[in-house]
């Protein structure tokens, strides 16, 4: 079917000539119009803020150019938080499912004063992206701010586990909100295990020590590396924590209890799964170190230095364990050293040190020449602490010159069955 126009009549040819011209017009107006609302309305745009205002009365009916609006007047430094909400109102009402106007809204109603509005808003733009970590932060804030801290704990919880990189800012601005509540901390958690470290961590930082070693033990499954465990628990020696921290590490290697020396006579492997309350050994430029079997005075394992034949022979803790020791009470340890062809102007001594490397006992040097089995003691008291708390001490091997110059040490010496006794 074919239809066709006469336009016999001049002014009917004149009527629509200029029916098309202003539909042209109009499609070139609307064209400009979105244009320069569009572009205002751009994130990479940086307009004046009153010209985007004027802008929005220009077209009223641009939700984007609303927000935008919005958005510039809360960044001044003294914002009119009336003008921000009305245009991020009516940036809503146009884009309801905007919630980054709800957030803007929410902004300044807050900014007004009027936090419930805020929150009732943030609550309302969740129902449209229930998976927007910014958004449920923002409300847990907002809630914060009103002293709702079931409400804000909740909503953190959801937050950390949609963007688990916040969940250390959550521990800490529910931390301060709250006064400092553990139970509101670990409400937050979850069962994540990495988290539930993580928070061992955030208690443990603040002093709680009880509570940070029972929410890390809650969380030492097979699901957490024994790095993060060795860790946690030289940061609860770092802390002061040390008879804490000597529990923590039995159990994570499963055993209940141990004398205070652990591994008295070396038959029990190093563990890869290393720890100073262990045996360190350390290699020096005047001595090699090693468990040898076979040489035990009592198993099957002693200690072997061996000499390096070098001139004036120095030892500083190539040997060393940490114990954990009563405050204010007098002790006495033992050990037994063999020796074979050992030669030296001095032997090296056993030592206890508290902190700083304070030597607080040592034995007598152990004797050159060869011998069996011979046994070797001396007490020490351990210094007082505050609150009576267990104290640790490093129990560690020493040799220091008398002179700039001595003859070189060689010979070996096994060390075996240390034993630590209360007096």
């Amino acid at each position: 079917m074919t239809v066709r126009i006469r336009l016999n009549s001049i002014a009917v040819r004149i009527i629509f000539a200029l029916t098309a011209a202003a539909f042209c017009i109009a499609l070139v107006m609307a064209s400009v119009s979105r244009f320069v609302a569009a572009t205002l309305a751009d994130d990479r745009a940086v307009p004046d803020p009153a010209l985007l205002a004027r802008v929005s009365d220009l077209f009223p009916g641009s939700g984007r150019l609303h927000q935008r609006v919005a958005e510039s007047e809360l960044a001044k430094a003294a914002p009119d938080s009336k003008l921000a909400r009305d245009h991020a109102r009516s940036a809503l009402r146009i884009c309801p499912k905007s919630y980054k106007s709800a957030e803007l809204l929410a902004a300044a109603e807050e900014m007004d004063g009027d936090s419930d509005a805020a929150a009732e808003t943030l609550t309302r733009a969740l129902l449209v992206a229930p998976n927007d970590a910014g958004l449920r932060w923002r409300l847990a804030n907002v809630l914060l701010r009103r002293g709702r801290l079931d409400e804000a704990a909740a909503q953190l919880k959801l937050a950390s586990a949609l963007d688990p990189p916040i969940f250390a800012a959550a521990m800490d601005v529910l931390w301060r909100a709250s006064g400092g509540s553990v139970s509101l901390l670990e409400r937050i958690t979850g069962g994540a295990p990495d988290q539930r470290v993580s928070a061992a961590v955030f208690l443990l930082k603040h002093y709680r020590i009880d509570e940070a070693c029972r929410v890390f033990t809650s969380a030492s499954g097979s699901f957490v590396p024994n790095s993060k465990r060795l860790e946690f628990v030289n940061n609860l020696i770092e802390a002061d924590a040390a008879a804490e921290a000597r529990a923590l590490w039995l159990g994570l290697i499963g055993v209940e209890s141990a004398p205070p020396v652990w591994n008295r006579g070396f038959e029990t492997d190093i563990k890869t799964f290393r720890c100073r309350f262990d045996w360190t050994l350390k290699q020096s430029d005047f001595a090699r170190l090693a468990i040898e079997s076979g040489t035990g005075r009592g198993g099957g394992r002693a200690l072997r230095l061996d000499f390096m034949s070098r001139d004036t022979p120095r030892l500083d803790d190539e040997l060393s364990q940490l114990i954990v020791v009563r405050p204010g009470v007098n002790y006495e340890l033992r050990f037994w050293a063999k020796t074979e062809r050992f030669d030296a102007e001095g032997g090296p001594v056993i030592t206890v040190a508290a902190a700083a490397k304070r030597v607080i006992g040592f034995s007598e040097p152990v004797s050159p020449g060869s011998a069996d089995w011979r046994a070797y003691a001396f007490n020490f008291a351990t210094p007082p602490s505050e609150g009576g708390r267990q104290a640790a001490l490093v129990i560690g091997i020493q040799r220091q010159p008398r002179f700039a110059y001595e003859k070189p040490a060689s010979g070996t010496i096994w060390l075996d069955d240390f034993e630590l006794i209360e007096r």
